[in-house]
């Protein structure tokens, strides 16, 4: 918790420089959930204190600013972000309250969550116009010749009007693989995660060493649309309509009626089975989204869940707090365990999952990979 304006100060200083690694220097300082926990402290302080918010705040951007050498981009609409947990009974919480407010009549439905770069794509009489990152949530970085690089796209496709996409810029484990071997082999130092991978080809100038990347993408929602007989009403609709006319997508993975529902979905969600990071639940009627609306920059009317991926067992040894830093957060010594290739024996948790997790030495633990990187505790095996 966050007790002065100095601290604030520092922990949004972090935060910023955290962000600028991440998105400009290819480099990931802290994990996601190390991400989100520092993110909810500063706007839990914010909160308390709004006379005191700084103009740099992360909880007022989204993403990173658009690089001084390219051209920046001013959104019609707000690209926003998405609200992310990592546990099961939060999506539950999230949707029972969602109930509880507009009727049990809701529908939502669950799509792949690929973390990337965020883009918005313009079509024109089904020619594609333009390309932009999200940016900062309100400028973005025009990349129109880099996604004309991208694999899968299509630079025509069957649509009168005009058509504006939003979705992801992502690469596969395979590229990402390949594009560090080059990088070792030209003694450059490796890429710690994809989106680090992705971020750094769209600062790239060049656009012909942005396609050496392999970047893929895939499309999930509409911010403009000529009207037109059958105009997608329900998220559902809308990735029969991307189908339809040519646009890449994961598309639905199912529909449910009840928070229930949503998490027997999770508990057995394939996580092997694509290049995914997580599910992303979502109301399903359009009409629905726009009523529930918007909190700050996230929309309320959906939520991500992110998977823990590949996990292995192991012993806790040693626990210690440590307070010195920018969060407090447990230090966690283990029995060394290989983890996707990885050895383990350190790790960190933040105070949040400490709590949940009610770990204690001698526990027998599973551990996974935090953004394929970075060591977590699923849960304690009692």
């Amino acid at each position: 918790m966050i007790k002065n304006t100095r601290e604030y100060k520092e922990k949004v200083d972090y935060a910023n420089k955290c962000s600028e690694d991440y998105y400009n220097n290819e480099n990931q300082i802290i994990s996601d959930i190390e991400w989100d926990n520092l993110f909810l402290e500063i706007k839990a302080y914010e909160t308390k204190y709004p006379d005191r918010i700084s103009v740099d705040s992360p909880t007022l951007n989204i993403g990173r600013k658009p690089s001084k050498l390219q051209h920046a981009v001013c959104y019609s609409h707000p690209m926003q972000s998405l609200n992310r947990c990592h546990y099961i009974m939060d999506v539950f919480n999230w949707a029972t309250n969602l109930c509880e407010e507009y009727g049990n009549g809701l529908e939502f439905v669950t799509e792949y969550k690929i973390d990337g770069v965020a883009i918005c794509v313009t079509y024109n009489n089904g020619k594609l116009k333009n390309a932009h990152t999200r940016g900062d949530g309100h400028y973005g970085t025009g990349v129109t010749e880099h996604i004309l690089k991208v694999n899968g796209l299509k630079h025509e496709i069957s649509f009168n009007g005009d058509l504006v996409l939003r979705g992801e810029a992502y690469i596969t484990k395979t590229d990402f693989d390949h594009v560090n071997s080059q990088r070792i082999k030209s003694r450059l130092k490796p890429i710690k995660s994809q989106v680090g991978a992705v971020s750094g080809a769209f600062a790239l100038l060049d656009p012909e060493e942005f396609g050496k990347r392999n970047i893929s993408v895939t499309f999930f929602g509409i911010e403009k649309i000529s009207e037109a007989k059958g105009t997608p009403k329900t998220q559902e609709e809308l990735h029969c309509f991307f189908r339809q006319i040519g646009i890449p997508t994961f598309g639905i993975v199912r529909k449910c009626s009840t928070p229930g529902e949503i998490v027997l979905e999770l508990e057995h969600a394939p996580e092997e089975k694509i290049q995914a990071h997580g599910v992303v639940i979502k109301v399903n009627d359009f009409a629905m989204q726009d009523k529930i609306g918007y909190r700050s920059f996230c929309p309320s009317w959906s939520i991500a869940y992110m998977w823990k991926g590949p996990t292995s067992v192991t012993t806790v040894k040693e626990i210690t707090m440590i307070r010195n830093t920018q969060s407090p957060t447990v230090a966690v010594k283990v029995s060394p365990v290989v983890v996707s290739g990885i050895e383990v024996k350190n790790i960190r948790l933040s105070m949040r999952e400490f709590a949940i997790l009610q770990i204690k030495e001698g526990d027998a633990v599973r551990v996974y990979l935090k953004s394929g990187c970075y060591p977590g505790i699923a849960e304690a095996i009692r």
